[in-house]
C-alpha cells in the first residue's frame, strides 16, 4: 500500500512538471530575413525572444564550371541549461562541415 501511494505521488509530480511551460515554449521570432532570390547566393537570419539567433549566408562559388560549390557561412547562440552561452560559428563547402563552438 505504501509503494503505491508513492508511486501515485510520483506520477503526479511527473505530470505536473510535464504542464509547466518554460520560456522556450513560449518564444517567438523577433528578426527575421531571407535574401533567397539569387541562384548566386542566399542569406538569412532570425533572432528568438528568448534569446537565440541564427544567421547564415550562402555564396555559389565557380558558377557554371565542373567545380561549382556552395560555400557557406554562419553561426548561431544559444544559452544552454547550465546558463552558459553557446556560441556556433560554421563554414561549409568543399572541405565539409566546419563549426567552431565557444561557452561564455
Amino acid at each position: 500500500m505504501k509503494a503505491a501511494v508513492i508511486f501515485i505521488a510520483i506520477i503526479g509530480v511527473a505530470i505536473a512538471q510535464s504542464n509547466q511551460r518554460t520560456s522556450d515554449a513560449d518564444a517567438y521570432i523577433v528578426r527575421y530575413a531571407n535574401d533567397n532570390n539569387s541562384p548566386l547566393g542566399y542569406k538569412f537570419g532570425f533572432d528568438t525572444s528568448n534569446g537565440i539567433r541564427h544567421d547564415e549566408q550562402g555564396t555559389l562559388t565557380n558558377p557554371g564550371t565542373e567545380n561549382e560549390a556552395m560555400e557557406v557561412v554562419g553561426g548561431y547562440e544559444y544559452v544552454d541549461p547550465l546558463n552558459r552561452k553557446v556560441t556556433v560559428t560554421y563554414t561549409a563547402g568543399v572541405n565539409g562541415f566546419v563549426p567552431v563552438v565557444t561557452y561564455s
